[in-house]
């Protein structure tokens, strides 16, 4: 039988994967920013995207051909949308509320420097039992867009807020245990 490009990753049947439903998103240092008595802020999330990158390419020119070399990364944008509570702890939209004010103030006009609104955010991947599998370090996190859903007297749909996150750069660690949780 001719050789239909199967390729042997490796994976054995009894080998586990990482679900997309194991994560938490947490954000460090942005009492500065939000003012409400919390350090790192973690919310109940319902979704949220992994960062992406791409390479800008650079067009090189050599007598009939062109080839390219990897330019500068750009990192993307990640997504999150997370339930707005009533009366919980620490209310989800109002916190993000305030962390817009630290960018924006509508009240003054006025802009905030980026050391005053931009943090490092984690993104835990976990295990079945809480075990951390991978986590990404997104730094420079700052919402670049809140949108805090439409109302429709037709439905009896949770509230959601979703936004989008810009990030300077993302960089992934292992965690604390193996790819396998071992």
């Amino acid at each position: 039988m001719p050789n239909m490009g199967y390729i042997d990753s490796g994976i054995t049947t009894n080998q586990d994967v990482k679900y997309s439903n194991r994560w938490i998103l947490s954000f460090d240092n942005v009492n500065a920013a939000i003012g409400q008595g919390v350090d790192n802020l973690t919310l109940v999330l319902k979704t949220a995207s992994r960062p992406k990158v791409d390479f800008n390419a650079i067009d090189i020119h050599r007598k009939n051909e062109r080839y390219y070399l990897a330019g500068k990364a750009e990192y993307g944008t990640i997504d999150i949308s997370f339930y707005d509570y009533v009366k919980a702890t620490h209310d989800p939209g109002r916190m993000m509320y305030e962390w817009l004010k630290a960018i924006y103030d509508p009240g003054t006009a006025d802009m905030g420097y980026k050391s005053q609104y931009a943090f490092d955010c984690n993104l835990r991947m976990e295990g079945p039992a809480g075990q951390e599998l991978e986590n990404w370090v997104l730094e420079g996190c700052w919402p670049m867009n809140i949108d805090y859903g439409s109302l429709d007297y037709s439905n009896a749909d949770a509230m959601m807020v979703t936004v989008t996150l810009r990030i300077d750069r993302a960089k992934r660690t292992q965690g604390s245990e193996s790819d396998d949780g071992t």
